[in-house]
């Protein structure tokens, strides 16, 4: 593995660990939150126990400025990345759920 995937994997582990601090607090709302990677573009995904989703361009952020984000975003005023219109690429990965943005 080389110094770009263990990067990637170690936000990949970061946002999961976030997460599950997250879905501890009930006034989260958050059901889970995934890392994606397409290409060169970073996102998470923050899906909503009420089944919405939201979603952050975390590309080229550090992992403490994804843990700002991902609190920011579920606990306000949002997230600076958030994605308000979905880029094309994340329909064709399969990566949107279809269901509106917020909880």
């Amino acid at each position: 593995m080389n110094e770009l995937d263990e990067m990637y994997a170690a936000k990949e582990r970061a946002v999961h660990d976030i997460a599950e601090v997250l879905k501890k607090d009930p006034d989260s709302e958050v059901a889970s939150a995934d890392y994606v990677k397409v290409g060169v573009s970073e996102y998470v995904r923050i899906a909503y126990k009420g089944g919405a989703s939201s979603y952050i361009n975390v590309t080229i952020d550090s992992i403490g400025a994804i843990h700002k984000e991902m609190v920011s975003e579920v606990y306000g005023p949002g997230a600076h990345g958030e994605v308000k219109s979905l880029p094309s690429v994340l329909y064709v990965a399969g990566l949107f759920d279809g269901k509106e943005a917020g909880k």
